[in-house]
């Protein structure tokens, strides 16, 4: 058994946190998909199956150096090695994550997925519907649990980390402003 390996009571290995990134900046600023495609490459490279689920396509084109990093012809079986375990899925509708999430345990790879990276939760749980739609706050605050309870199943089921963002234009929460201009990092075990 590796060191550090917490077991649970039956010897079991415990299941991995569930983080939620929270960013408070404009989600169109990249931050939070740049440090979660920089974590995706990390975690490739140690040699781990990683899912990336992003609203679409063109938020992943806008983060600097995803593209350059594809097209590199310096170290280039390098780079594709890295980037085969990088397994990216879309979800540019309402409804597309929960889809995804029940059915990641049937998702057909080499290695099993031990890392699922979720860019911009809210955009992936309520697509792309305009900022008036007919979706009630408490709408949609119950389709972000859903989703997160399901991915959180299929992590567990997969015995992997789960990482997700989540941006708002904000400039504070309910629980006070932001510090610092940082982002928040919860860890729910």
């Amino acid at each position: 058994m590796a060191s550090g390996m917490q077991l649970t009571s039956n010897n079991m290995p415990a299941e991995p946190p569930l983080t939620l990134l929270m960013t408070y900046a404009p989600s169109s600023s990249s931050r939070s998909s740049m440090a979660l495609m920089s974590r995706a490459l990390s975690l490739a490279s140690s040699g781990s199956h990683v899912l990336y689920i992003a609203s679409s396509a063109s938020d992943l084109e806008k983060v600097p150096g995803v593209v350059a990093l594809a097209q590199s012809q310096q170290n280039f079986s390098a780079n594709h090695d890295v980037l085969e375990r990088i397994h990216v899925k879309y979800c540019p509708q309402q409804g597309d994550l929960q889809k995804i999430a029940a059915a990641l345990h049937m998702m057909n790879t080499q290695q099993p997925i031990r890392h699922i990276l979720v860019d911009n939760l809210h955009a992936c749980v309520l697509g792309r519907a305009p900022a008036g739609s007919n979706n009630s706050n408490m709408q949609r605050d119950v389709a972000l649990f859903k989703a997160v309870a399901l991915l959180r199943d299929a992590a567990s089921h997969m015995r992997a980390s789960l990482i997700a963002t989540h941006c708002t234009q904000n400039e504070g929460t309910a629980a006070g402003p932001i510090e610092n201009g940082f982002s928040k990092r919860v860890v729910i075990a």
